[in-house]
């Protein structure tokens, strides 16, 4: 089995350093003691900390084993066959984001597409996940997305964003998350994905993406148990 690489900011060297301290300096300059934080609450404060910590890598590793268990899904594979083959029987014609979740594309995409859009939006009603890729062929091209943003029908190539990225990775049987960063098709705003090989047996026929919702990490950070009316955790 391939490890999982979580290749994010949020790593255990990012949070101990860089939360801790956070948590900490925030309590001390608002707190009413007059002679520091006693040894009690700093052992608390770690004990959050290392909370936060399990709480995000668990975040992390479910949304891998999400990515994993998906590209191994026969509905999955059938889907991605499916779209796959309906675009080599449209040959050069046009696959394009059109806006609001519209597109333009031949009528054999259209009528693959149709029998599977309900089947994959369900991933998304977790709320983990704000969107599901489908990614074809060496150059990239994204052949399904639930959203339709710009980047839909386009090949990836050598760009640097994360889709990119995770694609680059999993077309080589890697489950992989990506940094924070910005994402062109979203107006460079911030975005983050998971993608794993989709695999036909021993077979990489593609890649699934699945783009990681910056509200779901932001819930797990916002939970102020233990940090009392004035303390917060950051990233």
């Amino acid at each position: 089995m391939r490890s999982i690489k979580l290749r994010t900011k949020l790593s255990l060297a990012f949070l101990v350093v860089g939360l801790c301290p956070a948590i900490v300096i925030g309590w001390i300059s608002l707190s009413k003691a007059k002679s520091g934080v006693s040894s009690e609450v700093m052992n608390k404060l770690l004990a959050i900390c290392e909370t936060r910590r399990s709480q995000v890598e668990g975040f992390y590793k479910q949304c891998a084993d999400d990515a994993k268990q998906m590209g191994a899904n026969p509905f999955v594979v059938q889907a991605f066959n499916d779209l796959d083959a309906a675009l080599d029987m449209a040959g050069s014609e046009p696959l394009r984001s059109l806006g609001d979740g519209e597109y333009d594309a031949p009528k054999s995409y259209r009528l693959a597409h149709e029998t599977v859009i309900d089947a994959l939006k369900a991933y998304t009603e977790s709320g983990r996940y704000n969107d599901v890729y489908f990614i074809r062929g060496d150059k990239g091209q994204v052949a399904f997305s639930i959203q339709k943003d710009s980047d839909f029908g386009k090949p990836l190539g050598d760009g640097a964003a994360g889709l990119a990225q995770v694609w680059k990775a999993a077309k080589s049987g890697a489950v992989v998350v990506s940094d924070l960063s910005p994402h062109g098709s979203a107006g460079d705003r911030p975005r983050q994905f998971v993608a794993a090989p989709i695999k036909e047996g021993d077979e990489i026929l593609g890649v699934v993406a699945l783009q990681i919702s910056r509200a779901a990490v932001e819930q797990i950070m916002n939970v102020r148990a233990g940090l009392g009316n004035s303390g917060e955790a950051y990233l």
